[in-house]
């Protein structure tokens, strides 16, 4: 018998060419011999869709989904984020964003240095991750001035106490991102985020909710973002992080991405 075959998708826009050759002369063909094709997110589908028609009806939105007991906010956790700003050199009341994401031209690390320039010289920027246009980036930051506030922590095995050290995280990206992973925990942590009116990004954030979303690659409104967000007292900021932790609580959860999942692989079975 011919097995149902699934296919799950994580990419939207291609980096080159030859990627975007793939899709057209492979890949698309391949897809469409499947039952179904899983979308991490509608922004994504409608997207491939938009593209190659045929899919439409094999296609199914399961919005990534993590684990928010793992990234929540625990005593320990606390205590190791205190640990990581004395370590910095970081007061516990400074405003710390964070970008959690590796060193790679489309993540555009340099835009986002650039707008962490303009800001109040008490706050802090975190670089967590590592790449080729990390030497680059630590050279900008040098050449700007903000050595001492621009902090590169490398790959970090356990992000959790980076994500309880923020004010919020930002993404700067311009390609690439579909349904980020790195977002999604952020918000599970409590943590209000800034991201990119980019692919899915914008369908995991509430606008001026639980983060802010800012026009792709415009240095002016992600100056604006990550000012508007410094600028606000404590209280506001915990709000937005509750909120983002409800919303991923109500929409993006491992349990509930397994569910569908599982729902799909089975009414495929049944009908196969």
């Amino acid at each position: 018998r011919q097995p149902a075959l699934v296919a799950a998708i994580h990419t939207t826009l291609n980096r080159s060419v030859k990627e975007e050759l793939q899709d057209r002369l492979l890949y698309r063909w391949l897809l469409a011999s499947c039952s179904s094709i899983i979308f991490v997110c509608e922004t994504q589908r409608q997207h491939w869709v938009d593209k190659y028609p045929a899919l439409g009806s094999l296609s199914v939105t399961i919005y990534n989904g993590i684990d928010p007991e793992r990234f929540r906010r625990t005593a320990d956790i606390e205590q190791r984020a205190a640990s990581l700003r004395a370590q910095l050199g970081i007061s516990q009341d400074s405003v710390v964003l964070t970008a959690v994401a590796g060193f790679r031209t489309e993540k555009r690390h340099d835009l986002l240095v650039r707008a962490f320039e303009r800001l109040q010289p008490t706050t802090h920027l975190l670089l967590a991750g590592d790449g080729p246009t990390r030497a680059a980036t630590e050279e900008q930051a040098s050449r700007l001035g903000l050595g001492s506030r621009v902090h590169f922590l490398g790959a970090v095995a356990d992000i959790r106490p980076v994500l309880a050290a923020s004010t919020a995280t930002v993404l700067a990206s311009t390609a690439v991102e579909t349904f980020s992973m790195a977002v999604l925990e952020s918000m599970s942590m409590g943590v209000p985020v800034i991201v990119p009116d980019l692919s899915g990004l914008p369908e995991a954030v509430e606008r001026d909710k639980s983060g802010f979303v800012y026009a792709t690659g415009d240095l002016n409104e992600l100056t604006h973002a990550l000012a508007k967000m410094a600028d606000m007292s404590v209280s506001e900021r915990v709000e937005k992080g509750l909120a983002a932790r409800q919303r991923l609580l109500d929409n993006f959860t491992e349990a509930q991405m397994v569910a569908q999942t599982e729902a799909l692989l089975q009414r495929l079975s049944r009908n196969n």
